[in-house]
């Protein structure tokens, strides 16, 4: 099993992506630019943080996601406890 698959074997949750992007497609663009865990990724509009989860996940960035709605962010913060992510912050805009 490659590095791609590998990925896709462990991340869960994929009904929450935003604009209905497969994490297929999230995981080719993370290995196209290059992500690292030195990466830091600032999500604007990250609705419940699955972009920064996926790529947390698959390439241990850290970063911080941005949303007006409340309840997005803390059903984010529950999944991101879940799966004892602590690298990433979920903020509510102002």
């Amino acid at each position: 099993m490659n590095c791609y698959q590998q990925s896709l074997s462990w991340i869960e949750d994929n009904a929450y992506l935003i604009g209905m992007v497969p994490v297929e497609e999230l995981l080719r663009l993370g290995y196209e630019i290059d992500l690292s865990k030195e990466t830091k990724v600032l999500d604007l509009c990250c609705r419940y943080g699955t972009l920064l989860k996926v790529w947390n996940e698959a390439f241990g960035i850290t970063g911080v996601g941005v949303d007006w709605n409340k309840e997005f962010l803390s059903v984010g913060e529950e999944r991101l406890k879940k799966r004892g992510i602590d690298k990433l912050r979920l903020c509510a805009a102002m």
